[in-house]
Parts: C-alpha cells; sequence; structure tokens
C-alpha cells in the first residue's frame, strides 16, 4: 500500500516552534544549516529526524507565503506544484512497493514546492529555462517505468489511478505557467520536471 503521508504531505504549523526558533528565524538560518541544526538536535540523521527537519523548513517557507497578498493566488500556484508533487511520489511509491524513504522524497519536495511558490509571486529566483516538452518528456519516463513495473510485478491499479491524475497536474502546470513571466514560467515547469524525476528515480 502506497504510503498515505507520502500521498498528500501538506504540513501545518506546529503549536510550538521547532527547538525555540520563529520561522523567521528558521529561514534567516537557511536551509542547509537548518537542517543541521534541527537533525543534531533530533537524534541525528534519521528518517523521522530528516523528515522533521526538512518539513518544519517547509513549514516556514509556507507561513512566508501566506504572508504574500493576493492570498487566492497563493492557494491556488499552491494546490497546482502540491498536486503534482503528491502524485508523482504515488506513481513512484507505487513502483516500487513504498517505503519510509518516500518520506523524505516528500519533504523535500514540499520545501522544494514552497521555494518555487516564493519564486513565482515575487518574481526573483532563477531556473533553467524549461518548456513543457522538458515536462512531458519526463512524464513519459515515469509512466514507461511504472509500465514495467506492471509487468514485472503485475497489476497496480492504485498506481494508475495517480498516473492519470499526474497527467492532469501537468496540464494544469503547463496552463499556469503559460500566464507568466519567462522567469516564473521556468520555476513551475522546472519544478514539475524535478518531481516527475523524483518519482522515477525514488529522489
Amino acid at each position: 500500500m502506497i504510503l498515505s503521508c507520502a500521498l498528500a504531505l501538506v504540513l501545518v504549523q506546529q503549536d510550538e516552534p521547532p527547538f525555540g526558533k520563529t520561522n523567521a528565524q528558521i529561514l534567516a538560518m537557511g536551509r542547509t544549516k537548518w537542517y543541521d541544526f534541527a537533525t543534531r538536535r533530533d537524534g541525528g540523521e534519521s528518517t523521522a529526524g530528516m523528515t522533521g527537519a526538512i518539513g518544519s523548513y517547509g513549514d516556514a517557507l509556507a507561513w512566508r507565503n501566506d504572508r504574500i497578498k493576493p492570498k487566492a493566488r497563493v492557494v491556488r500556484l499552491r494546490k497546482v506544484l502540491q498536486d503534482t508533487k503528491n502524485d508523482a511520489i504515488a506513481v513512484g511509491s507505487a513502483i516500487t512497493g513504498g517505503g519510509t524513504l518516500w518520506n523524505i522524497v516528500s519533504v523535500n519536495l514540499y520545501a522544494d514546492a514552497e521555494e518555487t511558490l516564493y519564486a513565482v509571486l515575487t518574481k526573483t529566483g532563477k531556473a533553467p529555462a524549461r518548456r513543457v516538452s522538458d515536462v512531458t518528456k519526463a512524464l513519459g519516463g515515469l509512466s514507461a517505468a511504472f509500465e514495467a513495473s506492471k509487468k514485472e510485478s503485475g497489476s497496480k491499479p492504485e498506481g494508475d489511478q495517480y498516473l492519470v491524475a499526474l497527467r492532469k497536474d501537468v496540464a494544469a502546470v503547463a496552463a499556469e505557467a503559460k500566464k507568466l513571466p519567462r522567469r516564473a514560467s521556468d520555476a513551475m515547469l522546472d519544478f514539475a520536471k524535478q518531481a516527475i524525476e523524483a518519482g522515477k528515480s525514488g529522489g
């Protein structure tokens, strides 16, 4: 069975700041320094420690994005990115038969999605030049890997369902990217490509 936390992982703000650090302080540390700090405090690089560290950084990024107006645009673009992430992971998890690895892949992509969202909303950051064809090519690779796994180990109906959903996600990403300036469009398409490739490779 595909891990539920890998399918629809959208972390929420904790009641207490992790390790006494506010969201602003976490962001000021940056992703790498925060990860090192949090995993040291949480017993090292166990699956739980890594997931918690990266997830709390993603939460801080989401907090920052939630302060950007208009709110409706933040919600709409976030859904497109997170749906793509969730469904790509679901297909990848179906290929491999699941496992705790996907928790780490999921939180990393969660944080990546919020970083991408910030780049799009604020017109900052720089992604490689991307076309929709780059994303559809990656999707073709994931689809081929999934079909090969079906032939090897038998029917995987859950994966079929999420592959159909992922194709719709890619269409939604392309539709949003078409409305955006080139730099923001590149960021959206690059995230979708990376998420799909993570689904194929397991991160």
